[in-house]
């Protein structure tokens, strides 16, 4: 390795560091509110999150949530850590525009802004160009420990309750795994939509 490329990745990992040192500061200061309270939204901006490489396109019917495949949030790899992460790789691998989900959600309730509400994802064939997509950030079958919390449900009804204003009453709430024969978003998260939306429809 070269002295260059070596100065180059000390340089990168210095502002790895020092973006994670700002998310672990940022959450220390916003600490959960009590369960029913409106979240705590983080902007790109303050994620990290490199520019959309393509042009916005919109889009109104429904909702979709996920369940996100790797590690779950944790003080050694936080979630603006994951959330950066998951975008290098969807750019960089996947070929994407940007990262492929609309919100994501933790399980201390917080709420982080991706491609934003009503903005064609890439998160789901044949439903990006209708839903918005939410993603719990709990890892997946390697990290079953991990359960959703009373914050994480209370972030994922806030961004329903705002999709639902914005497409109307009729507008679909789906789990992925409805439209696929992956187990996403998990039992746990999939049990609550089902009784979410009964709740709705009574």
């Amino acid at each position: 390795m070269s002295l260059a490329e070596h100065l180059h990745r000390e340089h990168i990992q210095r502002i790895r560091d020092e973006l994670d040192a700002w998310e672990i500061a940022l959450d220390e200061s916003h600490v959960p509110e009590p369960a029913g309270s409106t979240p705590r939204v983080f902007s790109r901006e303050e994620i990290g999150l490199r520019p959309v490489k393509g042009r916005p396109a919109p889009l109104a019917v429904g909702s979709m949530l996920h369940i996100s495949g790797g590690k779950p949030p944790s003080e050694k790899f936080p979630a603006f850590r994951i959330l950066r992460t998951m975008q290098h790789y969807h750019i960089d691998v996947r070929g994407w525009d940007d990262v492929g989900y609309n919100w994501g959600v933790c399980n201390r309730g917080h709420v982080y802004s991706l491609r934003g509400a009503m903005i064609q994802g890439a998160h789901a064939k044949g439903y990006n160009r209708t839903h918005n997509s939410i993603v719990w950030l709990g890892g997946h079958e390697q990290h079953s420990d991990v359960k959703p919390s009373l914050l994480a449900f209370d972030a994922l009804t806030f961004l329903l309750e705002d999709h639902a204003k914005k497409l109307g009453p009729g507008s679909e709430m789906l789990g992925h795994r409805e439209k696929s024969r992956k187990s996403c978003p998990g039992d746990e998260i999939f049990a609550w939509l089902t009784a979410y939306r009964a709740n709705r429809a009574a």
